[in-house]
């Protein structure tokens, strides 16, 4: 990483990518924000694609609280968006790298053992008309569709704990809300291993998903 002006500069897949050194000032740490660049696109069949996803990964991560629209200028939100709804950009090929990175620095490290924190979040967006259904998500009330996401992270066992990052992500829904949508979006939630007839079985899926990494 290099200074130019008041920008912080790093190489990303042979283009450089700027960071306002105001980063810099309130987190020592912005060399650790460029290096998430890295974590990001893995191989994703094309150079363009890759490098989009890995400058969307450090946008993300100087304002990881913040929406797209707030991040990203026109261009960039409107690359964002192509790249999130290209049907050859698959999340898992978005995930690898940093799950690689992960089991890395779980082997770099001192401990003899990691923890793994298993926790669910649902995910739920605003439906403003009635046609306005968004692909393969569920209803989760009359004005709103969502599903739910079970994520696995690995932490530090010893000392303060310190995340170490994410090992596995599963997006899933409840059986009994895909029953009240069409066939195709039944059938995407089977492909992607994530219809649930009892949930409870998240948990078990998780923890053999994590073990055999």
């Amino acid at each position: 990483m290099r200074y130019i002006g008041n920008l912080s500069t790093s190489e990303v897949n042979g283009k450089t990518i700027s960071v306002k050194s105001e980063y810099a000032a309130q987190d020592p740490g912005v060399s650790d924000v460029l290096d998430v660049a890295e974590e990001f696109g893995g191989s994703l069949g094309d150079k363009r694609r890759t490098r989009r996803a890995r400058e969307l990964g450090l946008a993300l991560a100087q304002k990881p609280g913040d929406s797209l629209p707030k991040i990203l200028d026109v261009a960039g939100l409107e690359g964002a968006y192509r790249l999130l709804s290209n049907d050859d950009v698959a999340w898992r090929a978005l995930h690898e790298p940093h799950r690689n990175r992960t089991l890395e620095r779980i082997a770099e490290g001192d401990d003899d053992r990691v923890l793994i924190v298993h926790d669910t979040t649902d995910l739920t967006v605003k439906q403003y008309w009635d046609d306005a259904c968004r692909t393969n998500l569920v209803p989760v009330t009359n004005r709103s569709q969502g599903m739910l996401l079970h994520t696995s992270m690995a932490v530090t066992a010893s000392g303060l704990p310190l995340p170490l990052g994410t090992l596995a992500v599963q997006p899933y829904v409840h059986r009994i809300d895909v029953d009240k949508c069409d066939k195709a979006t039944e059938e995407f939630w089977k492909s992607e291993g994530g219809l649930y007839e009892n949930e409870h079985r998240r948990w078990f899926d998780a923890v053999e998903r994590t073990e055999a990494l």
